[in-house]
């Protein structure tokens, strides 16, 4: 899929809640996607203290998926915007520090990885002590290589949440 859906909420203040959830509910609807992909949420992740918005999304991201399939859980979805319960087969949650799976990475993935992250120029001059992306990503994704047998990976905890639902 090259489709890029933004949901509605800022940056730096997302806040976990029914409001997140039933957006993540109805894109998953929307999209019907077979896997779903969530950073770790996890208190302590990366080396250090997780940061709110990625423990506050990884969690959603986890109900949200589950909300999704659950008929009685934002009926509205079903009943006024005509979006059916979906399942998701699914959820990997990458940065786990209990991997099941990894995804082998080029070089170029690494440098685009880099890149992305260094885009975001406002965040990173204001956030006091965050090392470069350069410094840091490199390292995780050769760590995950190193688990999966490869030069670089991105590891994951593959969640399988059974067969079909609905």
């Amino acid at each position: 899929m090259q489709d890029l859906l933004i949901l509605d909420h800022p940056d730096g203040m997302l806040e976990y809640g029914l409001a997140l959830r039933r957006d993540i509910a109805r894109t998953v609807r929307t999209v019907r996607p077979d896997a779903v992909v969530t950073a770790n949420f996890d208190f302590e992740a990366y080396g250090g203290l997780n940061q709110a918005d990625h423990r506050a999304a990884g969690l959603a991201v986890v109900d949200g998926v589950r909300d999704a399939d659950n008929r009685w859980v934002f009926r509205d979805l079903a009943e006024v915007e005509g979006l059916e319960p979906w399942h998701v087969s699914a959820l990997l949650v990458a940065g786990h520090e209990r991997p099941t799976h990894a995804a082998p990475v080029d070089g170029a993935a690494v440098t685009a990885a880099v890149a992305s992250l260094n885009r975001h120029e406002a965040y990173l001059k204001h956030v006091t002590g965050h090392p470069k992306p350069e410094e840091f990503i490199p390292e995780i994704l050769r760590a995950g290589g190193a688990q999966a047998g490869t030069d670089h990976a991105v590891t994951f905890r593959v969640f399988d949440l059974g067969g079909l639902g609905g």
